[in-house]
């Protein structure tokens, strides 16, 4: 290979990955004041307690039901809208699940087609709304979270769901997953295979998929059309409301998916959580660097921002910073990460 090749190659890499270096080494050159603030002598990017497939694997189970709601965020942000109703969603969803659960007329495979059923229909009203009407996502959005947060409290009687037992123990499972050897220097381990959380398994395959909807197929470059310039796309004669009605039918599944997941890790269902778990997806698409004026945006990085800010929260958690000042060094970190993103200006 010739000098001009391997160039061109690196030159090729570095603007495509121009957002994963950034995010790596804002996050690198942030973990020295925050060990600062901790007290530390070492801070905890370098740290034993941190480079461990464990904490690694903690972290992906932490982040998946954001990482979740974050892929079906990107798909709407893309067309240019967005949805303010996936934390609500998520609790109505939950308590849904939980009281059929509870009341064992049904097999679970029944309640999670149910559940991932009941998304479809919602997130299609949803779009359904903002592709006839007019209306701004925001207000349609804005009103279809303060609905179904409501009906979480009819259904629920406004208590909190519990006796599930063990039916949902499946998803809070592990699998054994090979770590390539190139891979073990970096979590400071010889095994070849380890446990990862089943969580983050159904991350990682929801990125994929979505991954290969949105660049490989005909419906995932008529999302990007679309929310690039909306009139030509339907000049085109791209199907603009069936598109739409269809990527809010999408967050709609994904959003139950993530209720399912919320309600096997905490064996309950209420109608009160899941508060503000919309702007954590927001964030995350946003850090990812999928524009926000639509038009632009990737699932992949969607997963790097999610694992950004679940790596950025790990960081202060293992370096013993109080949680109110984690908050405050959060915000900062979040907006330099934004700014860092290639084609932010276009």
């Amino acid at each position: 290979m010739t000098p001009q090749r391997s160039k061109t190659i690196l030159k090729t890499l570095f603007t495509r990955y121009q957002g994963a270096i950034g995010l790596i080494i804002l996050l690198t050159l942030a973990s020295f004041p925050i060990g600062f603030i901790a007290g530390g002598s070492r801070v905890s990017l370098y740290n034993e307690n941190f480079r461990t497939w464990t904490n690694f694997a903690n972290i992906l189970e932490q982040v998946a039901i954001t990482g979740v709601l974050s892929v079906g965020m990107t798909f709407v942000i893309i067309t240019g809208g967005i949805d303010l109703s996936v934390g609500s969603g998520v609790a109505f969803f939950s308590c849904a699940s939980a009281l059929w659960i509870v009341g064992g007329h049904l097999s679970l495979p029944i309640i999670v087609l149910l559940t991932l059923g009941l998304g479809a229909v919602v997130g299609s009203i949803s779009g359904g709304i903002i592709a006839r009407t007019g209306l701004q996502p925001f207000v349609v959005t804005l009103a279809m979270m303060v609905s179904l947060r409501g009906l979480a409290y009819i259904i629920t009687h406004s208590t909190f769901v519990t006796g599930l037992g063990s039916s949902l123990d499946f998803f809070k499972s592990s699998v054994m997953v090979p770590i390539p050897r190139f891979l073990q220097p970096l979590f400071g381990t010889a095994e070849t295979w380890n446990r990862i959380p089943l969580f983050a398994i159904f991350l990682i395959i929801v990125v994929f998929l979505a991954q290969i909807l949105l660049v490989r197929t005909k419906f995932g470059r008529q999302v990007i059309s679309i929310g690039g310039n909306e009139e030509a796309a339907r000049l085109s004669g791209i199907p603009v409301n069936r598109v739409k009605i269809l990527v809010y039918m999408l967050n709609g599944i994904l959003v139950a998916t993530a209720a399912i997941m919320y309600t096997a890790r905490n064996q309950s269902g209420a109608p009160g959580t899941a508060v503000g778990y919309e702007l954590d997806a927001i964030a995350s698409v946003v850090v990812g660097g999928t524009s926000l004026m639509g038009g632009r945006g990737a699932v992949t990085g969607t997963l790097l921002g999610t694992l950004f800010i679940g790596i950025l929260g790990n960081v202060l958690q293992l370096n013993g910073v109080d949680y109110y000042v984690g908050l405050g060094l959060e915000g900062p970190i979040i907006l330099l990460a934004v700014l860092l993103q290639p084609g932010r200006k276009r």
